[in-house]
């Protein structure tokens, strides 16, 4: 069957790395922050269960062109929605267009939910508040796509964030800097890994999780329990799946912030996650301290993370890095402040700014 994954803008080539690792598909970029792929029913449990990088899976269900709102319900009624989703349970559908249609996103949605009512004899409920089952209507230019989301809540939430910084990162951008910073094995740890300024403690606790090969949402079930081909026992079997697992101590992971509070939250997240004995947090000011690691990574303060102008940050930040280090990657809003000729570039969003991530060999 045809797949569709959801993950940040910018990352669709670690997303694609991660699908094919997992399930031996080979994804292609649909649209910035979508990827598309052939696989079976494994592989939509490999990928809710232990995909660090994806924030949903979705199960295409029809594509094709459509001029209009009838031509919309029709392609809707000749779908074969009814394989996936039971006549019992509520459905919602969220609809997302992009063109110059003469219609908007609310009369797809309506028209698409219609169109699913009518094909069944006794249809499921409507709930458009806590659907069990969510169907997704993409409309881009005159092609829609319609898919079932087998994920609901999106798998970047990740159930360790006890204590959230003020501005915390994404967990799945993290893990694709930890990747980056792997040479694109997010299980395989060479050396030792460094966040200098690693606030909350996403990072460590994100390269933690994959070395251990811990389940990125253990506390969550997703919405594939809810449709027809899928049982919740399977789904908990690749959770618990820890084939992949790798020994790692507190000394080769580690996270360094000049806050004490920051660093207390980052422990107690650690806790939460599970990976207090492979990870460890100390105090430390980046701009003095010495590094000694062979992979840093770290997300760059920008805005009303910094006390001062970037810049005042950024240089004495470079000048203690130094140089005796295997691979840099970076987050930052202001690439022009890091004084290093990046092997490779990813362009994304940071809320409303836009941001790099660099990797440095």
């Amino acid at each position: 069957m045809e797949l569709l994954a959801t993950t940040n803008r910018g990352l669709e080539t670690v997303a694609i790395a991660e699908i094919k690792r997992l399930t031996g598909a080979e994804a292609t970029v649909h649209h910035p922050g979508m990827v598309r792929f052939s696989a079976g029913v494994s592989a939509v449990y490999r990928l809710n269960a232990r995909a660090r990088s994806l924030h949903r899976v979705l199960i295409e269900l029809t594509r094709g062109a459509v001029g209009d709102l009838t031509e919309i319900y029709q392609a809707t009624r000749e779908s074969d929605v009814g394989w996936v989703l039971p006549s019992d349970q509520p459905f919602a559908v969220r609809a997302q267009r992009r063109g110059d249609q003469s219609f908007g996103s609310p009369e797809v949605a309506s028209t698409v939910g219609q169109a699913i009512v009518d094909s069944y004899a006794e249809p499921p409920p409507v709930e458009l508040d806590e659907p069990a089952v969510v169907v997704r209507a993409l409309v881009r230019g005159e092609t829609l796509v319609l898919a079932v989301d087998t994920t609901g809540q999106s798998l970047h939430r990740r159930w360790y964030r006890a204590v959230e910084h003020d501005a915390a990162l994404r967990p799945t951008v993290a893990h694709a800097m930890v990747c980056l910073a792997k040479g694109g094995d997010d299980s395989n740890l060479a050396g030792r890994l460094l966040d200098p300024m690693c606030g909350c403690g996403t990072i460590p606790i994100e390269a933690a999780l994959a070395t251990n090969d811990i389940a990125p949402s253990t506390e969550y079930e997703p919405a594939l329990t809810s449709l027809r081909p899928f049982a919740a026992t399977r789904y908990q079997t690749h959770v618990h799946d820890q084939s992949q697992q790798r020994a790692v101590t507190p000394e080769q992971i580690v996270g360094r912030d000049r806050e004490r509070e920051w660093v207390q939250g980052a422990r107690e997240n650690a806790a939460a996650a599970g990976v207090t004995g492979a990870v460890s947090f100390a105090v430390g000011d980046a701009t003095v301290q010495p590094v000694t690691a062979d992979l840093i990574v770290v997300d760059l303060p920008f805005g009303v993370r910094t006390d001062s102008r970037p810049d005042q940050l950024y240089e004495p930040f470079f000048d203690a890095l130094g140089d005796d280090w295997d691979r840099l990657v970076v987050l930052t809003t202001r690439e022009e402040l890091v004084p290093y000729d990046p092997t490779e570039t990813l362009e994304l969003r940071r809320g409303r700014l836009n941001a790099s991530v660099l990797v440095v060999t």
